[in-house]
């Protein structure tokens, strides 16, 4: 058995190339980059970001996985979220959303943690020649960081 980094490094990779296969698979969807901030702990995030599909209108299933670097800790995350876009008279339309999510921590001189937690989002979308861009804030519930705040793209 995989103990201490190698198994956290190992679980990022799984979850990275699972990621990957199922972004090519809808990326007809929306498939982008995204980066932002982490709060407690206090990190610089990067990660990637999948429209996997409406499930009504306005509905959509949207999962996410980000690598956040600083405080000492590596924290690996996969968010399963799904968000409603409100429909306004603009280009810019705001979304309100939540769902679970998988944390892995890697602490230096530490074990690893892994922890399941819930997150509330809510943000700003606006349409772009290529797909979208987007602005969000993470609020996190139960055992997740307590927030993040993030910008990205998303390309069709």
């Amino acid at each position: 058995m995989l103990k201490g980094k190698k198994r956290s490094w190992a679980l990022a990779g799984i979850v990275f190339v699972v990621s990957l296969a199922a972004a090519s698979s809808v990326a007809a969807g929306g498939i982008g980059p995204r980066l932002g901030l982490t709060g407690d702990p206090d990190q610089v995030h990067v990660g990637l970001h999948v429209h996997a599909g409406d499930l009504a209108p306005s509905l959509a299933f949207a999962p996410s996985f980000d690598v956040g670097i600083g405080d000492e800790t590596v924290l690996f995350s996969v968010n399963f979220d799904f968000k409603y876009v409100f429909a306004t008279r603009t280009r810019w339309r705001p979304y309100a959303g939540a769902g679970p999510a998988l944390h892995v921590l890697n602490r230096d001189n530490a074990d690893d943690d892994t922890e399941v937690g819930l997150g509330l989002i809510g943000g700003l979308q606006t349409p772009t020649r290529s797909g979208s861009f987007f602005g969000e804030m993470r609020l996190g519930l139960v055992d997740s960081p307590d927030f993040k705040f993030t910008v990205g793209w998303a390309f069709r």
